[in-house]
C-alpha cells in the first residue's frame, strides 16, 4: 500500500498543511476509458464523511489512575454498552483477563492442544465452559463472575 497512490493514511486525511488532492489521486485510479470526475467526487465524499467525524461528540470517561481493575473494567463495560456489542463471553473474558492476565493466551494454547485430538472448539465456547463451572451456569453475568 505505501506506493499505491490510492492508499492515504488516514491521520494524513487530517492533515491542513498536505491537503489530499482527490482530483489527482482519481486520475491515477481511474481506469482507462473511466469516469475521473466520478471518481473524483466518491473519494472528496468518503474524504468529507471522515473529516465529519471531528464535528461528532463522543462521551470520554476516564480511569483514575488509583482505580481498582474492577472499576476499570465496569467503566469498560459502560463503554462497551454504547458501542459494539460484544458477545457474553468476550465481556466475561474481559472480566477473567482483569485478574487472570495471561487467561486468553493459556486458553488459546489449550484450543490448539484440543485441536491435536480433533477437537475443534473457539475461545467463546471455552470461556462459557469455565463460566459454567465457576458460576453453575453457561450464560455470563459479568457483573457478578467471580474469578479468584
Amino acid at each position: 500500500m505505501a506506493n499505491n497512490p490510492l492508499w492515504v493514511e488516514v491521520i494524513n486525511c487530517f492533515n491542513p498543511d498536505n491537503p489530499i488532492n482527490v482530483f489527482e489521486i482519481a486520475k491515477q485510479g481511474s481506469p482507462e476509458g473511466g469516469d475521473p470526475l466520478g471518481l473524483a467526487q466518491q473519494y472528496n465524499d468518503n474524504l468529507t464523511k471522515l473529516k465529519n467525524i471531528l464535528e461528532k461528540g463522543y462521551p470520554v470517561q476516564y480511569v483514575p489512575p488509583d482505580a481498582s481493575i474492577d472499576d476499570a473494567i465496569d467503566v469498560f463495560d459502560r463503554v462497551n454498552s454504547l458501542g459494539t456489542k460484544l458477545t457474553d463471553a468476550e465481556l466475561a473474558l474481559t472480566h477473567m483477563t482483569g485478574k487472570w492476565p495471561h487467561a486468553r493466551r493459556v486458553i488459546k494454547v489449550k484450543i490448539k492442544e484440543l485441536e491435536g485430538t480433533h477437537f475443534y472448539f473457539d475461545l467463546g465456547f471455552l470461556v462459557r465452559c469455565l463460566v459454567g463451572i465457576v458460576e453453575g451456569s453457561s450464560r455470563p453475568s459479568t457483573k457478578h463472575l467471580r474469578v479468584n
